[in-house]
């Protein structure tokens, strides 16, 4: 199997070829946590806002605490309620404005304002992009697909925000510009991917779950995902698989709670912790958020 079948299957180069395309999302992500690493360091914003250690420590921290309580409490709520191409929306639109509150002449805590908006912003972006990636994705490929996604687009976006953080530091006029036009950079790019998204279809998983009494629209969309017809005997075992994925979490206690009475869903939480605990011990954290 050569590299472009492998990463583009045949049978599966539609999905794929969306799947890679949700990488706009977490850029747009990664974008906005890397500026900030510049923008603290520019004098002229450090003057504007009268920087002090603390209010640095303030302005890099604060969106993390919405992005946290995003993905604890909202992100998944929703996923489910609006569907997952409509979460990712509404989470970036959201972002946007977030950006556009920091830029615009304001005090201090306008600022801590449209940062934590931001944050929000995140953290539901960050959700619904996972989630969607997870239920469009080959099975075989499934894990490959979600940590590229998150991983290479969160990255790929803090490289831009570094460079164009770089160039814009060269414009020392009009006064304030540069921090300014580099926040704002981010904008076209979450944009673009709100434009993009008009071409996905929705997940066949949520379309199940939101019209159980209509799988025909679950089953059409996945076919047309695996490129293949609905009578397709590869893509009928994956739709019934699916139906009774559905069915097992209406007969048996899902969501947080059932996290923590499953043993098998305790020790994959136990990954989790264990995956990310290790990815901050490498620091990237300090580089990303301290100026």
């Amino acid at each position: 199997m050569g590299l472009i079948e492998k990463f583009l299957p045949k049978e599966d180069r539609f999905a794929a070829l969306l799947l890679y395309g949700m990488v706009f999302a977490t850029c747009f992500n990664g974008y906005d946590a890397g500026i900030m690493t510049v923008i603290l360091a520019d004098p002229q914003f450090t003057e504007y806002y009268n920087m002090t250690p603390d209010r640095q420590g303030i302005v890099s921290t604060a969106p993390w605490a919405t992005t946290g309580l995003a993905q604890l409490f909202l992100g998944g709520t929703l996923a489910a309620y609006l569907g997952r191409i409509w979460a990712l929306r509404v989470s970036i639109i959201f972002m946007c404005i977030g950006v556009t509150v920091q830029v615009v002449p304001n005090t201090f805590g306008v600022l801590i304002l449209g940062r934590l908006m931001t944050g929000l912003g995140f953290g539901c972006n960050y959700i619904a992009t996972n989630l969607y990636v997870a239920e469009c994705s080959p099975r075989l490929l499934r894990g490959s697909f979600v940590g590229m996604v998150a991983q290479f687009g969160y990255q790929l976006g803090t490289l831009i925000a570094f460079w164009a953080g770089y160039g814009m530091s060269f414009h020392s006029s009009p006064y304030n510009i540069a921090w300014r036009v580099s926040n704002l950079i981010q904008i076209p790019i979450g944009l673009m991917f709100v434009a993009l998204t008009y071409f996905y279809p929705e997940s066949p998983r949520h379309l199940l779950e939101k019209h159980p009494d209509e799988p025909q629209r679950a089953l059409k969309v996945l076919s047309k995902l695996r490129s293949g017809a609905t009578t397709d005997e590869r893509v009928r075992t994956e739709f019934h698989e699916m139906v009774a994925s559905w069915e097992y979490r209406q007969r048996y206690q899902t969501g947080y709670l059932g996290l923590f009475k499953s043993k098998a869903m305790l020790k994959r939480l136990g990954y989790g912790f264990y995956a990310m605990a290790l990815q901050q011990f490498g620091g990237i954290a300090a580089l990303t958020v301290s100026p």
